[in-house]
């Protein structure tokens, strides 16, 4: 996709906007994101099963916005497809920040973001999804989430075992075989999950030392929340995430780190099995990690 040609897009199904800037903002596996006049972000499906997402995202958002006190995108645009463009879109005012990182862990920053980071993901998981009526989240409780374990398992098995040596497959087998038997990895009481929380997707102000906003809700569910602590883990370190887990107000979880830190070693073979189907890139990188942690 093309910055300039979806600015064009955005224009043909917004004609009274005017666009006198773009430039590409990101590219997930998702969606595509352009930034419009250097306040405005809209966020293009890359499939047909991520308009399906955009569509639930739509609902959701207000109702956060109203229930969360860090700020989340306000989606003044929605293109819901039409004769100018087929597909779902949709646009909001930038929320300025920087993705949290190492930068949180020092000096000054680290504890106030440590608790603030604590009280984002205590309210995120307080979200009282069941009493907002017609919002339909997907569910993913302790079977499902071994079922979707078994299912990357499986096809690892069947798309990415063949670009790893023999060792590194018995390493591989042996990780799955042994955290789909631990019964630890499927124990947690389901809440309303971000399911999609790195580090990019929560935003910082510096010099306020504050959180500004969380983006990129399409993926928001019921499941596990110890899904949301793996950008922490991943991006801050495992003693920072210690840090906000002890100020966490969620229900009280012995095992919560042992399984973000799951989460965190399954991301490599998802990055393998993407970037076999559609990215060269993402590929070698998915390896190298995989080579660098689990199959070292």
């Amino acid at each position: 996709m093309d910055a300039v040609a979806l600015a064009g897009v955005v224009q043909d199904c917004f004609p009274q906007l005017e666009i006198r800037n773009v430039s590409k903002l990101g590219e997930g596996w998702a969606s595509f994101v352009i930034e419009v006049n250097g306040e405005l972000v809209f966020r293009f499906p890359k499939r047909p099963d991520v308009d399906d997402n955009l569509r639930k995202e739509v609902q959701l958002v207000p109702r956060l916005a109203r229930h969360l006190a860090t700020p989340v995108p306000r989606f003044d645009f929605v293109w819901r497809g039409g004769r100018q463009y087929e597909g779902w879109f949709v646009g909001y005012r930038k929320i300025e920040g920087v993705p949290i990182g190492r930068w949180c862990t020092r000096g000054s920053h680290s504890a106030r973001m440590a608790s603030n980071l604590a009280a984002l993901l205590s309210a995120i998981h307080r979200f009282p999804y069941r009493r907002m009526k017609g919002l339909k989240l997907p569910v993913t409780g302790p079977a499902g989430r071994r079922r979707r374990m078994r299912s990357l398992y499986s096809r690892m098995e069947e798309e990415g075992f063949s670009l790893l040596t023999a060792k590194e497959r018995k390493k591989a087998v042996d990780f799955f075989e042994e955290q789909i038997s631990n019964a630890d990895n499927f124990r947690f009481s389901p809440t309303f999950i971000h399911d999609d929380l790195a580090a990019s997707h929560i935003l910082c102000d510096k010099a306020m030392n504050r959180i500004s906003g969380v983006i990129d809700w399409e993926d928001g569910s019921i499941g596990d929340p110890a899904g949301d602590f793996y950008g922490i883990v991943q991006d801050c370190g495992v003693d920072y995430a210690r840090k906000v887990l002890e100020k966490y107000g969620g229900e009280p979880d012995s095992r919560m780190l042992q399984r973000a830190r799951l989460y965190v070693s399954l991301i490599p073979f998802y990055e393998v099995l993407y970037g076999r189907e559609h990215d060269e890139e993402t590929l070698r990188f998915g390896l190298r990690r995989l080579r660098s942690t689990l199959l070292r």
